[in-house]
């Protein structure tokens, strides 16, 4: 076996992959760089939509304020709206992934 032959058949192949996934990691880096403040702000929106759901006193969502010094185990986001009630998100409970949303009356 020549030295030529082994590069041809065993090293090259090998570099050039390697080259090839190096250049596609760095394009789906950047691509993510671009979309994911994009898809946070959509799933914002969304989790706003669905406050605005359960809520029947809030109109649309930018009448909700978000909380952000809460301390309870367990929730991931509050929001409330002035004189008409908080909602919370709880998302999981002895292990187990749930998408709820609690109404309270506090005013």
């Amino acid at each position: 076996m020549n030295k030529n032959s082994s590069w041809e058949t065993s090293v090259k192949p090998v570099v050039v992959l390697s080259v090839i996934a190096l250049i596609v990691s760095l394009l789906l880096a950047m691509v993510n760089s671009f979309t994911a403040p994009i898809i946070e702000e959509n799933q914002k929106a969304a989790t706003l939509a669905a406050y605005v759901d359960v809520m029947p006193t809030v109109s649309s969502a930018s009448d909700l304020e978000e909380v952000t010094d809460y301390t309870t185990e367990n929730v991931t986001g509050v929001v409330k709206a002035e004189g008409k009630g908080t909602a919370y998100v709880s998302t999981t409970y002895n292990g187990v992934t749930y998408q709820c949303i609690v109404r309270c009356n506090i005013k």
